[in-house]
């Protein structure tokens, strides 16, 4: 469902997701990192470490949810948001799931896809009404 007038929003959004999806596994593919000795045996996590998906996908959400949120709610918006991938960060450290500059470079790539979708988005919506 889209709200009308707000369709390059809509479209920004699913941008997002496609060129998460498609950064994560690029990436992932490109340094095949192998993930770090599971701490815990009945937390399993497979495939390549570098990017962590997790980090990349709740940067994504964040900075898109900020990047499309009013001046006032991004006041709240941003510490709130910040501290959940911060603490998704540290999460899939602790878990052994990977390596500190994994989680790094999943929120750098969250980020980056997310300010790409945005930017994408009014150019790719060729309506009037937006």
């Amino acid at each position: 469902m889209v709200v009308p007038g707000r369709r390059s929003e809509a479209l920004a959004l699913g941008l997002g997701i496609l060129l998460g999806g498609v950064a994560e596994s690029g990436l992932k593919a490109l340094f095949g990192r192998p993930r770090p000795v599971q701490r815990f045996p009945d937390a399993l996590a497979d495939g390549w470490a570098y990017p962590s998906g997790h980090c990349l996908g709740i940067a994504l959400a964040a900075t898109l949810i900020v990047g499309l949120a009013t001046p006032k709610a991004r006041r709240i918006a941003v510490p709130v948001l910040g501290g959940l991938v911060v603490l998704v960060m540290w999460d899939r450290w602790f878990m052994a799931a990977h390596w500190p500059s994994d989680t790094v470079a999943g929120v750098l790539a969250g980020c980056c896809t997310a300010a790409a979708a945005l930017a994408l988005a009014p150019l790719v919506w060729f309506s009037p009404r937006g």
